[in-house]
């Protein structure tokens, strides 16, 4: 929902925000509506996000959509319907994106009303409204390489266009005739143009809706010259002042996901136009989307779904032929004919049902396991893609099929292991929470899971998994859980159905004081003291060694944990995640003192309303002339006993304890 917001209050990180654009959480009972006007109490920041390998880029998604800032609203009044602002050069903005805004809730609205089953998914096709869309339903579409159907995307807006042209050049076709003149179609054209572009701007005007109404403005306008030009142009011109109006959308994945598959329709079809009949054409362009679209995918999202191209076989012609224009239709027509449009919104809610019901067969048939790779490396996304180029020009089977052969790299599996008897740490950045992924040169392990909030959002399928596809093998030997708060338990459940990893210590068996095991030359230990009342302080850690350094991973205990747990620690580790997010009634100075690590680590969010880490945690640390490093600043944290004088951050590349022993990079004592 979009309300315009007029002032903040004084609680607040920014002086101003005339012209921001920020998103938000307000937990309120006011009843708001697009376009009204609200002044607010809240808390707001600028745009940031968790930063691990292989996952979803939160903050370049942030400023790919225009946001100036996050946060939260503390308290908010709704100012009376009659007051406006004073006029400035953004007002005229501000009335059209309410307008669409308010349009968007009527559609919205209609679509709830009208008993459809699948309402949520109609909203997102007409409006790209996907707010009412649940987890399982994105679950299902990521599993099957469908969201690009589901969303507003260059394949809606040119179905639009398409059902324009006609509905405008049949009857100026049969007026026209009576007249005696022929350009009925150049007006149908026009109106075509014009209707795509309102109903762009509507469903918010994203790049792949902004390149279907610059090509068909271009192509229009080369029309009426009496000119042709290959399609490679329209392309050209198009992706050339779609930067200049959106430039922020070149940090859109969306944008360069269009145009890269459009670009290699073009590169497939040009030399066979004239021999590819309709059947044929939609296969090649099934496989010539999935072939070209592979090595992008790989970088910019880090999967490929197996299951796109039978999943689009049948999804793709449902949506094209039937439920778009039975929708668009059914809509248009609500207020003139609803009888006829009833059943038109009936008819494309029950396509939905067809598409869905084939979707979640396909997901529950082939294992999670199975349905998607990637991860690969720039240089094998590059063989890849040079092979697409050569795997589509005219040249006989038999050398089509020998450059396949490079294309087949983007299948195998990434390894990226230490040596024996070494062992590395990953501290997955996922905000105010803890995940670790252990490797050693043939196991790994993860010691915790990240939060699971109530909104449905896991930070294990988030950022974890994704962490574990991307530096390595994608498997598991052993899960631990320190224990059950849902910062550190929450996406437990996510791991457990994706790895057979056997018995899960915390949950399902006991964590055990003085379990060991060695791994590849790396002995591991179990650390805990059962008998703590406190939740926390019966926190399962682990110490992790080798013949030359030492590692400690030590849950939420506190301060009086660390004391009874001292007598079972080494002294002088080599890297230290500080207990309970670094808070201020852990780390105690004995604890400090007795560990002098040369790494402490940090696993809190960015601005943590908890204050992680503690100024005087951070203190203590620094008598002891430790690095002190976290992951709301660093994001994903990478650190090696081969290299035990290095930290490699997700953010900022390597960092090195001889310069910045002692210091503080973690912000102000203070602040």
């Amino acid at each position: 929902m979009a309300v315009q917001v007029i002032s903040l209050g004084t609680d607040t990180c920014v002086d101003s925000i005339d012209g921001m654009k920020l998103r938000a959480t307000w937990k309120t009972s006011l009843l708001l509506s697009p376009g009204e006007f609200i002044d607010i109490t809240g808390r707001f920041k600028r745009p940031w996000g968790t930063a691990n390998s292989g996952s979803f880029d939160y903050q370049r998604w942030l400023l790919a959509n225009g946001y100036s800032g996050t946060g939260y609203v503390r308290s908010g009044k709704l100012l009376l319907s009659e007051w406006r602002p004073v006029n400035n050069s953004a007002a005229a903005l501000q009335d059209l994106d309410a307008s669409a805004a308010k349009l968007r809730g009527r559609v919205a609205a209609t679509l709830d009303q009208s008993g459809l089953v699948y309402a949520p998914i109609l909203s997102a096709l007409a409006i790209g409204a996907t707010s009412g869309l649940q987890p399982k339903d994105w679950s299902i579409f990521r599993a099957t390489g469908t969201i690009h159907l589901m969303v507003i995307s260059g394949l809606h807006i040119a179905v639009i266009a398409f059902l324009a042209f006609w509905i405008c050049k049949i009857p100026l076709g049969l007026l026209l005739s009576f007249v005696g003149t022929r350009i009925d179609h150049q007006i149908a054209l026009l109106c075509a143009l014009l209707i795509t572009f309102a109903f762009a701007v509507i469903t918010g005007l994203g790049a792949p809706a902004l390149r279907v109404c610059l090509m068909l403005m271009f192509g229009l306008l080369a029309n009426y010259l009496g000119r042709k030009p290959p399609f490679w142009y329209l392309l050209g011109l198009a992706f050339c002042l779609s930067l200049i109006i959106q430039p922020l959308s070149f940090f859109s994945q969306g944008f360069w996901l269009s145009y890269f598959a459009v670009a290699g329709l073009i590169w497939a079809f040009s030399p066979r136009s004239k021999s590819v009949g309709p059947v044929f054409g939609f296969l090649l362009a099934q496989v010539a989307i999935f072939l070209w679209l592979t090595p992008l995918l790989g970088i910019l999202v880090g999967e490929v779904s197996l299951l796109s191209i039978p999943a689009n076989l049948l999804a793709l012609p449902i949506i094209t032929v039937v439920t778009l224009p039975a929708l668009i239709l059914g809509l248009s027509l609500y207020f003139v004919a609803p009888d006829l449009a009833i059943w038109l919104l009936y008819l494309a809610d029950f396509s939905i049902a067809l598409i869905y019901a084939w979707l979640a067969g396909l997901q529950s048939v082939v294992p999670e396991y199975s349905r998607t790779f990637g991860y690969f490396s720039l240089f094998v996304a590059l063989v890849g893609f040079i092979a697409c180029l050569f795997m589509f020009v005219p040249i006989l089977l038999v050398k089509r099929l020998a450059i396949f052969l490079p294309f087949l790299l983007l299948f195998l599996a990434r390894e990226n292991s230490p040596y024996y008897g070494e062992y590395c740490l990953r501290i997955v950045d996922v905000g105010q929470g803890s995940a670790v992924v252990v490797d050693t040169s043939a196991h790994r392990l993860v010691l915790d899971a990240g939060p699971l909030f109530a909104s449905g959002f896991d930070a294990a399928v988030a950022s974890v998994i994704p962490t574990i596809r991307s530096t390595g093998i994608d498997r598991l030997d052993k899960i631990l859980v320190s224990h059950t708060d849902l910062d550190h338990a929450g996406g437990v459940a996510s791991l457990r159905k994706r790895y057979q990893s056997g018995a899960i210590i915390g949950l399902d068996k006991q964590c055990i004081k003085g379990e060991s095991w060695t791994w590849d030359g790396v002995k591991f230990l179990l650390v805990v003291d059962h008998s703590q009342p406190s939740r926390n302080d019966r926190s399962c850690t682990l110490l992790i060694r080798n013949d030359r350094t030492k590692a400690y991973l030590s849950g939420d205990i506190g301060a009086k944990a660390e004391a009874s747990l001292l007598l079972q620690l080494p002294r002088d580790i080599d890297f230290l995640l500080a207990p309970h997010h670094g808070s201020g009634n852990s780390s105690s100075y004995r604890f400090a003192r007795y560990l002098s690590p040369r790494w402490v680590a940090y696993s809190a969010g960015y601005m943590s309303q908890y204050g992680h880490p503690h100024k005087r945690t951070k203190a203590r640390y620094r008598l002891e002339n430790s690095g002190q490093i976290g992951t709301a600043q660093h994001g994903a944290l990478r650190w090696c006993s081969s290299l035990s004088d290095q930290v490699l951050s997700q953010r900022y590349g390597t960092l090195v304890l001889g310069s910045l022993a002692g210091l503080d990079l973690l912000g102000a004592p203070d602040d």
